[in-house]
């Protein structure tokens, strides 16, 4: 499971290193509206999904759980047949394998995969963060959904953090949902008039808390102006414990109303950290392989501004970590700091990407 020689989401943005000066400006033409990044919560396995072995390609003792006559050809790309439920996309995928995420814990994985680069600190912004700040008319630049620690969220935290950190306390979208729209315009002129009353200091502090709220108010405003999030039924088993299709189908929402350019979903309450009973990520897979069979029907069938979203959206999936090749004594895998990467959307941005990962 040999890996490029990258750190972090290259593909995404200016690259690692250097800083991120060429995201901000990735509203420009050509550039896609709408950036997804999915993070399978605790390290999905490779060759469960996008990394299929037959047991002439690895050492011996490397985990391989099906025959090669089990592999799905899916065009460019080979799935596992726990991931088939994405062959007839194939074609549109790109798949990078064993990259190197300089990291083999959840918290600094996670830290690395939302700023795309290594050696952070917890004020850097995400790239969803900086990519944001060029949107069009959404209302905000970036959210996050489900974050399992507070190392996925953005500093300019806007969003809902996911169970396992949060607890079941009601969020923001569990507020939105329930709010009736002249409740929502009423706190939003609330707001708008504090944002009007620090913006005339001159304190750093006090304009960047001034900017938070003028955003803060425009989310509310459009959330009154669009219709209610009404999610459908993505039908798995698994769904009624893992509850992703109701996160990815929020960020579906805020997208195509516009409420937000970028957004970061955390898939799996961390089941997918499987250090005993590996063979539980057969399950996992399958789970989220038909989420995103439906996610990606879904950006093909909306239209926004007379396009399809499919052709405005790149979709990143990939876990903050991997998981180790062979099994340990409790059936299971532990952390690797090489993890798969799946990307799905408009085509040259999401070349563009893959070159810029594989360097």
């Amino acid at each position: 499971m040999a890996g490029s020689a990258s750190v972090g989401l290259a593909g995404l943005g200016g690259g690692i290193g250097g800083g991120f000066g060429r995201s901000a400006r990735a509203a420009t033409a050509g550039h896609p509206r709408f950036y997804l990044q999915i993070i399978p919560s605790g390290g999905m396995d490779a060759v469960y999904t996008v990394d299929p072995k037959t047991t002439k390609e690895v050492a011996k003792g490397i985990d391989v759980p099906y025959r090669a006559s089990a592999i799905v050809p899916a065009g460019p790309v080979r799935l596992a047949p726990t991931f088939g439920a994405l062959k007839r996309w194939g074609p549109r995928l790109a798949v990078v394998n064993g990259f190197r995420q300089n990291s083999a814990n959840h918290q600094s994985g996670l830290a690395h995969v939302t700023r795309c680069k290594s050696h952070t600190a917890p004020s850097m912004p995400t790239l969803l963060d900086i990519l944001g700040t060029r949107r069009g008319d959404e209302a905000v630049g970036s959210m996050s959904i489900a974050a399992d620690f507070a190392t996925a969220s953005s500093p300019k935290y806007l969003g809902q953090p996911g169970k396992y950190f949060y607890g079941n306390n009601a969020g923001l979208f569990d507020h939105l949902d329930r709010a009736q729209p002249e409740d929502l315009q009423t706190a939003a002129r609330a707001l708008d008039r504090q944002a009007e009353s620090l913006g005339r200091r001159l304190a750093m502090h006090e304009q960047t808390t001034a900017e938070n709220l003028k955003m803060s108010a425009a989310l509310l405003a459009r959330a009154a102006a669009v219709p209610k999030f009404a999610p459908a039924l993505w039908k798995h088993e698994a769904d009624a414990w893992l509850e992703g299709s109701a996160d990815l189908q929020r960020a579906l929402w805020l997208l195509e109303n516009r409420m937000t350019r970028c957004v970061a979903v955390s898939v799996g309450r961390q089941n997918f950290d499987t250090h005993a009973d590996n063979p539980y990520q057969a399950q996992l897979a399958d789970y989220l392989a038909v989420m995103l069979d439906h996610l990606f029907e879904e950006l093909d069938r909306r239209i926004v501004d007379g396009q399809r979203m499919s052709d405005q959206t790149v979709v990143v999936v990939g876990s903050e970590i991997g998981r180790f090749p062979r099994l340990n004594s409790a059936n299971g895998k532990d952390h690797f700091p090489q993890a798969p990467y799946l990307l799905f959307g408009a085509r040259s941005a999401r070349a563009r990407m893959v070159s810029r990962m594989r360097r």
